[in-house]
């Protein structure tokens, strides 16, 4: 496999005189090619032990991803590699961790995807999106992409998507202003319905 990592240096110190001559199209194409190439830097960077074996994944979908389904139908499909998996307990369990992982972005991204604006104007939140039966809210925010909520009880949720809070502080930036006592206010209710309550959450995109 190509070494990757010296052509990424070189790109990487050639990109400042060249960012601001792109186009968004170009900038956004030059981001996911850099994006692949750092999944394949990082997979190098895994030993042999660690990687899924190439099948694995397919079997984890046919288990229903059902831990004891996809170690019987490890032991049995005709792969050294994924035999290998099933005849010790720390290395399934490290496979089962790592493919249950991948499905869960995997479905976290779709959920999330096409997130509508906000009818609420907010200079901290751009929009939201939030799915009843996985108590899941995706917040998409002003210039600074997607976050994942997890176990957000939908009387919380309505809460927050409602603005049902009062900003306590004032200022304004790009996205536009906000004053103490303004009410319905997206950020405020984020803080005080999402942020303090604790949810667990995590950047997705």
């Amino acid at each position: 496999m190509v070494d990757l990592k010296p052509i990424l240096r070189k790109l990487i110190q050639q990109l400042p005189s060249v960012i601001n001559e792109l186009s968004p199209e170009e900038f956004k194409r030059v981001y996911d090619t850099l994006s692949l190439a750092r999944e394949r830097v990082l997979e190098e960077l895994v030993s042999e032990e660690d990687r899924i074996p190439k099948g694995a994944e397919f079997l984890y979908l046919l288990a229903g991803g059902d831990p004891k389904a996809f170690a019987k139908y490890a032991k049995q499909v005709p792969d050294a590699n994924i035999n290998r998996i099933a005849a010790n307990k720390t290395t399934l369990d490290n496979a089962l961790n790592k493919l249950q992982g991948i499905f869960q972005n995997r479905i976290s991204k779709g959920e999330e995807a096409g997130i509508p604006q906000a009818g609420l104007q907010s200079s901290t939140v751009y929009g939201f999106k939030y799915s009843p039966k996985n108590k899941r809210l995706f917040v998409k925010f002003q210039g600074d992409g997607v976050y994942k909520y997890d176990n957000v009880p939908s009387t919380i949720a309505k809460l927050f998507m409602n603005g049902a809070s009062m900003a306590k502080t004032q200022g304004s930036n790009r996205y536009g202003a906000w004053w103490r006592g303004k009410k319905p206010s997206l950020g405020a209710a984020l803080n005080q319905h999402i942020k303090n309550l604790g949810f667990p959450y995590q950047k997705i995109s």
